[in-house]
């Protein structure tokens, strides 16, 4: 911790004064022993990644660690060759097999994109009576998968684990318990329960390769719909094809005239859509039906193409389909399940909204920051909502370093999702050049915070930017990526306690580390090989707890998905203590500040920025974003002295006696008028009577 030291006269002055702040507080939310002062920035854009609300959210559970589920292969051909370029959109449902519906077309809770926390233990419904554009946030997926040119191996489980081949190329995590019970069997091929924990994306060749994690019983159905043509149905008309026992006819329209039929969001039209189902001691059977345009508006269309693809048997290596009758293309789709996840999402009792650990949704409201002796505080304040979207901050502190356009060959961070967002995105089709910062900026440090699952995992990743890439020696990588993290209820605030680091033998890609990432690698470079090693397990001990992170979800205010109104009134949030030295500030006087929310696998660029992008949507795809094309700077500058003032203390629009009686309160230890983050409005070290004085001035209109 940095304290505020007082000696001599001074110190006995504070004593007897006022109250005069001990120390930072890293807690979320800004508290009395912190020393912001006014806030520095205000958001101007609407949330597009949802606003956490007051309610009921998630369920104990941790979807993103499911290994298991339904893989699937499918030729670009059989669904149109999409530009992928121009990104592959998606709609997955999963499908209740119990009445209402009809044959199994009760759509369950467990649907891509996410539903609001209103249906934590609801259905929505009947397809044919469901309509997606009504229901708060986005079901639509827009996938740019990364291209490999080596394919996975289609057989229900995640190659590799976490950490394998589908490493960085998850698109979605799940945020809501099942409706349609929790999995407690663990058997490969039988389950007790239905649900969807996350989907991952890939391609290669000519194939787009998908994993569904999660778990089918009772024939209840996965359901893909794909939007990669012009034309298609938004919606489900009269007419579609009969395929799989009527099953998409249940969904569709019960007639030519009639309005109902499942119907999507706005701009997405369905040209190509999948089933996949099991249940108890069967194989898993795969259907295909095309869902043809109107083209001459009637109201109907004339049922399009259907296959019955055929079945596989659980686990089975290769996904080869059996017993159907495709044609084409369609001979080529692979299938394959595995049932014996019972981890994942629960169906139990859900968490209480407002949550210091749960939210509904992502937004940034405005930042708070001050360098204060060697460290540089910051406190972002919103929502990070625990489906691991990523809070990604650049630091630019060192003029004569750093990247303005980031790289594709810095160091392997997030499970690479640092290179995610560079030159190129990992081999990602239709990927730009990288974030492109305003011209003045140049990123010599990199942080992502992230959380997920329930109860809540915490993580933080930093490394070092160097405008000529990562540092080597005999051309191995000689910097390191650092990261702290795991349950938060035993890692909160992500400390860095630089218990480890790997040694270059000279055959390593990656180099991790949890000490702070510049202080590591530098010590790194003068060290003789460990005794015993293979790795480093004596780090100096001053190198622990000098990064400090935690994340306050509790704000259910600040701004909504239409609206910025009270952004500026947030006090909680994710807050950040890291020295200046490990930033690449040296004797600087100020920083500056970059970064936005991401989704999870670092493929979607929120709007929520620091400096903010004026209300556009979403940014999309990252590495196309090139902030000097907008207006304003999208970045904010951090500095040692106090911030503007804002005589309005109590936040309430108006500068009046009412903002001189709360600072009063604030000096005698009652802060619940008072919303700055310090009442030391003269900046004198203590508050006191002299700051109510400060306060009375400013309030009757004399200058700060």
């Amino acid at each position: 911790m940095n304290c505020w030291k007082f000696t001599g006269a001074a110190a006995a002055l504070a004593a007897t004064a006022g109250f005069a702040h001990a120390q930072w507080v890293i807690d979320g939310q800004i508290s009395p022993g912190d020393t912001y002062g006014g806030i520095l920035w205000v958001q101007d854009t609407a949330t597009g990644f949802g606003d956490n609300t007051a309610g009921q959210a998630g369920t104990p559970g941790n979807p993103a660690d499911v290994l298991t589920g339904v893989e699937v292969k499918i030729p670009l051909a059989t669904i149109g060759n999409p530009t992928l370029a121009n990104g592959i959109s998606m709609v997955v449902v999963l499908t209740a097999n119990v009445p209402p519906g009809g044959n199994g077309s009760n759509i369950s809770n467990q649907v891509s994109g996410g539903l609001p926390a209103a249906y934590t233990s609801t259905r929505l419904g009947p397809a044919r009576a469901t309509n997606l554009e009504t229901v708060a946030g986005s079901q639509t997926l827009t996938l740019f998968p990364q291209v490999d040119a080596a394919a996975p191996v289609v057989d229900g489980q995640l190659d590799g684990g976490l950490s394998g081949y589908w490493a960085g190329r998850r698109v979605w995590t799940q945020s809501l318990p099942t409706t349609e019970q929790d999995n407690s069997m663990g058997q490969i091929g039988n389950a007790n329960g239905s649900e969807l924990d996350g989907i991952y994306a890939v391609v290669s060749g000519t194939d787009l390769y998908l994993f569904l994690t999660g778990n089918l019983h009772n024939f209840n159905k996965f359901v893909l719909f794909f939007d990669s043509a012009p034309g298609g149905q938004t919606r489900m008309l009269f007419g579609n094809n009969a395929q799989d026992f009527g099953f998409w006819g249940n969904m569709s329209s019960t007639s030519a005239v009639a309005t109902d039929g499942l119907t999507f969001e706005n701009g997405f039209a369905a040209d190509h859509t999948f089933n996949f189902t099991t249940g108890t001691n069967n194989p898993m059977y795969v259907n295909y039906i095309s869902l043809p345009t109107d083209d001459d508006a009637d109201g109907q269309v004339a049922g399009g193409i259907g296959y019955y693809l055929g079945n596989s048997p659980a686990g089975q290596v290769g996904g080869d389909l059996t017993g159907g009758n495709a044609a084409g293309d369609f001979l080529n789709v692979k299938a394959s399940f595995n049932n014996s996840n019972n981890a994942g999402v629960g169906s139990g009792v859900p968490t209480v909204t407002p949550s210091r650990d749960v939210a509904v949704g992502s937004e940034i409201d405005g930042l708070y920051g001050r360098i204060d002796g060697d460290y540089l505080y910051l406190l972002v304040t919103g929502n990070l909502e625990n489906n691991w979207n990523k809070l990604a901050l650049f630091f630019d502190a060192d003029p004569l370093e750093g990247q303005n356009v980031l790289r594709a060959d810095n160091v392997d961070l997030s499970f690479n999702g640092l290179n995610r967002m560079g030159f190129g995105g990992n081999g990602t089709p239709g990927a730009g050049n990288g974030i492109t910062f305003d011209a003045d900026f140049f990123a010599d440090y990199v942080m992502f915070v992230t959380n997920g699952n329930n109860p809540v995992d915490m993580y933080t990743d930093c490394a070092v930017l160097r405008a000529n890439g990562p540092r080597l020696i005999s051309g191995f990588v000689a910097d390191y990526s650092s990261f702290h993290g795991g349950p938060k209820a035993t890692t909160d605030p992500n400390n860095f306690p630089a218990t480890y680091a790997h040694y270059q033998d000279f055959s390593r890609v990656q180099l991790q580390s949890d000490a702070p990432a510049r202080m590591v690698g530098d010590w790194a470079l003068l060290q003789p090989p460990p005794n015993p090693g293979p790795d480093y397990n004596n780090l100096p001990p001053e190198f622990a707890d000098q990064i400090r992170v935690t994340i306050d979800n509790n704000n259910v205010a600040g701004v909504t998905d239409v609206s910025v109104v009270g952004a500026e009134l947030v006090t909680t949030g994710i807050e950040i203590r890291v020295p200046l030295s490990e930033i690449g500030c040296i004797g600087c006087a100020s920083v500056k500040v970059a970064g936005g929310i991401l989704s999870d696998g670092f493929g979607v660029a929120s709007n929520q920025w620091l400096g903010g992008v004026g209300g556009v949507p979403n940014l999309g795809e990252p590495s196309l974003i090139d902030f000097t094309a907008m207006s304003g700077t999208q970045y904010i500058v951090v500095t040692a002295g106090a911030p503007p003032c804002d005589p309005d203390v109590n936040c309430d629009g108006s500068v009046n006696g009412f903002d001189i009686e709360a600072t009063e309160q604030a000096v005698n230890g009652d802060y619940s008028n008072f919303c700055q983050a310090s009442a030391d409005l003269n900046n004198d070290g203590a508050e006191n009577g002299f700051d109510i004085e400060t306060e009375e001035q400013r309030v009757n209109g004399e200058p700060c």
